[in-house]
């Protein structure tokens, strides 16, 4: 009856089948009226599966040396944040990354700056410049050039070798051209 009134549809192959929403906003509403608890350990349980079946080699907890095999970075970002998981930061980062590559600078920028929010205190000195680089790349492509140049002197004031210092001064000196 509930795939017949296209509430639900079956995914899968035919020996494995999975029931899926048919409408975003039909998720939405069993998600709205879910209890937070539950559905933060929901997000939590799924992020943890699609992370099991796409994350190759092990991956540092500030986001560095993190290899995804597939373009599942976003949904772990999306999941882990919903949960409220400390490993939210890293795939914000990631797929802030992704979408850099890929000239998304509105999503690049959308993920960066919850990786901003989302920042340890403790955070180490390169991820910090890593994040200010990236988000004010990001800034740049969307244009906000005031915003981007004052990350790009952030940026600088964090870089620790010649060659993060150069990309940093290339950057600013491109934005003032």
């Amino acid at each position: 009856h509930m795939r017949n009134e296209r509430l639900v549809r079956l995914v899968g192959s035919q020996d494995e089948q999975l029931v899926d929403t048919y409408h975003d906003k039909i998720r939405e509403s069993v998600l709205g009226e879910m209890d937070e608890s539950r559905r933060c350990g929901l997000h939590k349980k799924y992020a943890e599966k699609i992370e099991g079946e796409t994350v190759a080699g092990s991956a540092s907890a500030d986001g560095q040396d993190c290899e995804t095999t597939s373009d599942r970075v976003f949904d772990l970002a999306h999941h882990y944040s919903e949960a409220s998981d400390a490993r939210a930061f890293k795939y914000q980062l990631l797929a802030g990354q992704a979408a850099l590559e890929a000239y998304a600078m509105e999503n690049a920028l959308d993920h960066l700056r919850k990786a901003e929010q989302l920042q340890s205190a403790g955070l180490d000195k390169s991820t910090k410049h890593k994040l200010s680089f990236m988000l004010a790349k990001a800034l740049s492509g969307c244009g906000l050039l005031a915003e981007s140049i004052q990350q790009y002197q952030e940026s600088l004031a964090r870089a620790d070798t010649c060659f993060e210092r150069s990309a940093c001064c290339f950057a600013l000196g491109e934005l003032f051209w």
